[in-house]
């Protein structure tokens, strides 16, 4: 295998809902020990699901026949914007991620928000989180201080997102 994921060419099964299983155990494991805190956990997380969807949105693309404005509108995809990839591949391939989820929609959408407050805002609230996040208890300014209690919720989450997307 030439980077990271892979699959059978003969019967088309692929590694990356596994990998992605593997990294985010490994990831909770660093998490509980205290060699990671819960918002480089977060980071590191939305970033395994973002490298794992992009995978499978790559083998779509090269699978499925498509206008170019479509398979240019999914190379450009951010996987760490919910609710823009989420509608997009409801729309164009009937994959619904959040599947069994509704309860979690918005955990989830929240801690992408918050996976960009922790990665680009020196974990502090900026306008932009306050108004789209759905987080009614920060406010803009506010330092934000994760839970280990909710980076376990998303990687659980997350794995289930991915499930779904094998599926």
């Amino acid at each position: 295998i030439r980077g990271r994921y892979g699959y059978c060419a003969s019967c088309g099964w692929r590694n990356t809902a596994e990998f992605q299983k593997v990294a985010l155990e490994r990831i909770r494991g660093q998490l509980v020990k205290g060699d990671l805190s819960p918002s480089d956990a977060v980071k590191q997380s939305v970033s395994e699901f973002d490298s794992a969807a992009r995978d499978y949105v790559d083998q779509i693309i090269s699978l499925v026949p498509m206008k170019e404005s479509r398979k240019n509108q999914l190379e450009r995809l951010l996987f760490h914007n919910l609710d823009k990839f989420d509608g997009l591949l409801k729309g164009c391939f009937d994959i619904d991620l959040l599947k069994g989820m509704s309860t979690d929609r918005d955990f989830v959408r929240k801690m992408f928000f918050r996976r960009h407050v922790y990665e680009h805002d020196g974990c502090v609230a900026t306008q932009r989180y306050v108004e789209e996040s759905g987080d009614s208890a920060i406010e803009k300014g506010d330092l934000i201080r994760e839970t280990v209690e909710n980076t376990n919720k998303l990687i659980g989450c997350l794995n289930r997102m991915m499930s779904t997307f094998e599926g």
